[in-house]
């Protein structure tokens, strides 16, 4: 334990705590893991005051205490944890939670990992309960961005998210491989027509060539036989 670093204080000085209470407390679990897995309530407690800072200690002290009912089934640690995140945590609308996550969809280069990591991120702070799997599959279903991915899921009867979620995937990998051949296709078709022109230009230049020798071969004998004329006539 001597080797652990302990988090930042999380106020030590009047004002605006610079980590945020969530994350904060996400890094002090983290620590207090890793400084035992038996620490007791009452154990973790007196970790997390001194982590919390003389200021933070200070508005820890001055919150209003939790009903009896709110501290049944609470230890010493999840009591101050509790009263902490009511101070600190934004109310949260279900509502509104809700109403973003039914308008997330797919982003055109957002692959389905990355979709679904979103979605879950969304939901959890949408209170789905039990019903969260089966609310992100619908979402997936309904926002994906493609068609064909649809197509298939459409084909299933009640298929869980972790198949869903292999189906996209697979189909996802199809149509990548598609279309890389697809633009290897079309670049051959470009490489070609461009050696088409450039034959085309070639062979114009030689005929532009030839043309022109013709050309000044035959003023060349025009002016010889005008010479021969000329002497002639001076002769006679």
């Amino acid at each position: 334990m001597q080797n652990v670093t302990a988090p930042p204080f999380f106020l030590s000085d009047p004002g605006e705590p610079v980590i945020k209470w969530k994350k904060w407390k996400k890094i002090f679990e983290n620590y207090a893991r890793v400084c035992g897995t038996n620490l007791s309530g009452e154990r973790k407690q007196a970790l997390l005051l001194h982590c919390l800072g003389g200021e933070g200690q200070e508005v820890l002290e001055n919150l209003p205490p939790l009903s009896q009912a709110d501290q049944r089934g609470l230890n010493e640690y999840e009591i101050c944890a509790r009263q902490l995140d009511l101070h600190y945590l934004p109310k949260i609308s279900t509502i509104m939670e809700r109403y973003h996550f039914g308008l997330r969809e797919q982003g055109k280069e957002e692959s389905v990992e990355e979709y679904i990591t979103a979605l879950r991120k969304l939901a959890s702070s949408c209170k789905f309960g039990a019903l969260v799997e089966e609310r992100i599959r619908d979402q997936f279903v309904l926002r994906c961005c493609s068609d064909k991915v649809r197509e298939e899921l459409w084909l299933k009867d009640e298929p869980l998210l972790d198949e869903v979620v292999s189906i996209a995937k697979k189909v996802e990998h199809m149509l990548k491989c598609v279309g890389e051949l697809s633009k290897a296709h079309k670049e051959d078709k470009v490489s070609v027509k461009a050696q088409e022109v450039e034959c085309q230009v070639i062979q114009k230049d030689e005929k532009r060539k030839k043309y022109e020798g013709v050309r000044e071969k035959g003023v060349v004998i025009e002016n010889s036989a005008g010479k021969t004329q000329g002497n002639r006539s001076w002769y006679t």
